[in-house]
């Protein structure tokens, strides 16, 4: 049985790796000044230099788990196609995200 491999944008992967070994990218996301912004889209280069510099300015920056519908549909795909799921995630000392995924990824064995 074959496997695919799932991470998160705190990663921090160039395309190029994400392409080579086809793996999937749940986008973390952000909020600045009250406007959403997604940490990874693909095909598109991320701009830490930006972020960082936000964050020198002041400005308030707050994290959130990915989208967990998105994350849901992107898990579901992999294991309609008859593969299993390798998650790779931020630490879960740092970010609720490996719990909730985690959890998800339970919910789906169970199907």
């Amino acid at each position: 049985m074959a496997y695919r491999i799932v991470t998160d944008s705190a990663s921090n992967l160039v395309e190029e790796m994400i392409d080579e070994f086809g793996l999937e990218v749940l986008p973390l996301t952000f909020m600045v000044d009250g406007v959403e912004h997604r940490s990874y889209l693909k095909g598109a280069k991320t701009d830490l230099k930006q972020f960082y510099t936000m964050m020198r300015e002041g400005k308030v920056i707050t994290t959130s788990l990915p989208n967990m519908q998105e994350t849901e549909n992107t898990l579901r795909a992999i294991l309609e196609q008859g593969d299993d799921v390798l998650y790779l995630g931020f630490s879960s000392a740092l970010s609720g995200t490996y719990q909730a995924t985690a959890l998800l990824m339970e919910q789906l064995s169970e199907e």
